[in-house]
């Protein structure tokens, strides 16, 4: 049963709502009482949709959030008689956040980072010039909207800030070769079962994928990716494992919410992550984690303990591409 994601359908709820009111302009709220209120509305649908977006990061979420900003730019703009400004500003300043989870499979963490800023500016530029060239009221044309775009350009900067330190790491000797005995872990399960590697020794093929933790929008991406494959490996003799540096309670939930069948190991110590050589201090990623966060990668384990693939560090992206390993699978089987 698919988990019912509540924010982003009251979310979607708001913005159809406040789309309502702009357009049929409701005897209540005549004229700019209708815009302010639907502008209103909408505002509220997008946090709501973007509370959920580190949660389940599905395209539900991302639907909602786009939805919700052309709700508040319909409210702004009069489409009948000038160019929609706000509206497109709007459009570009979120797809300078969403762009890279809308299209992971093409634009990974490390590819293109120029794009994020562009869109953004382009955004801030648009925003602007309409409220320069058009008269729109204060609380419409420039407060309004303004929640967003000081959250995005915070969010977008931080996220470039924190890409370039973990590239800074990432291209530094992480991770551990192929051909060699992979380090040994014995770590609880989110039913908390401790699995231990030897456990499949002889028996099947290991792929191990690091995660960040239940924050992590890209991780859940990979997770679902894993999943959506899931038979395929299983043909291929191959046992999914995830770890992440979150409890058991946590990896519980995280595996319902989304709809993930294999098991989510507690690293919570990073002691694996340490010596798959893959940790990304604390200095780096802030305090919630002390002991740091894996950096995302795949290891492909065969029967007899020895790596055969590993996801290159400086190329994070190869984790969300699992057809990579079904060659190396073959020859194993």
């Amino acid at each position: 049963m698919k988990t019912i994601h509540l924010n982003t359908t009251i979310s979607f709820f708001l913005s159809i709502l406040s789309i309502s009111l702009i357009f049929f302009h409701f005897p209540l709220f005549n004229g700019i009482g209708s815009n302010v209120l639907g502008g209103v509305l909408g505002l509220a649908a997008w946090f709501l949709a973007g509370s959920e977006f580190v949660k389940y990061t599905s395209k539900y979420q991302i639907a909602g959030i786009f939805l919700a900003a052309l709700a508040i730019g319909l409210s702004i703009d009069n489409f009948s008689s000038q160019i929609p400004l706000i509206t497109l500003s709007l459009l570009f300043v979120n797809f300078s956040q969403f762009f890279r989870v809308m299209f992971k499979k093409y634009f990974s963490e490390e590819n293109h980072q120029w794009i994020d800023g562009v869109t953004l500016l382009l955004g801030f530029a648009l925003y602007f010039s309409g409220n320069f060239m058009y008269d729109y009221k204060w609380f419409l044309g420039w407060i309004l909207p303004a929640p967003i775009y000081v959250f995005l350009l915070f969010k977008v900067i931080s996220g470039m800030k924190f890409h370039k330190i973990q590239m800074g790491f990432a291209r530094k000797k992480m991770g551990i070769d192929t051909g060699k005995p992979a380090p040994h872990f014995s770590l609880p399960d989110q039913d908390g079962n401790t699995v231990d590697l030897l456990d499949f020794k002889e028996k099947r093929h290991l792929l191990v994928i690091f995660v960040r933790g239940d924050w992590c929008p890209s991780c859940h991406m990979k997770m679902r990716t894993y999943q959506k494959h899931s038979d395929k490996f299983m043909d291929k003799n191959v046992v999914l494992l995830a770890i992440g540096p979150d409890p058991i309670g946590v990896n519980r939930e995280m595996a319902r919410k989304l709809g993930i069948e294999f098991k989510v190991l507690s690293d919570e110590g990073q002691t694996t992550a340490m010596k798959y050589s893959v940790q990304l201090p604390s200095s780096v990623v802030g305090e919630k984690y002390k002991p740091g966060v894996p950096l995302p990668a795949s290891f492909l384990i065969d029967k007899t303990g020895i790596v055969r693939y590993a996801s290159s560090p400086e190329k994070i992206g190869e984790f969300l591409n699992p057809s990579a390993i079904f060659s190396i699978l073959d020859s194993l089987n």
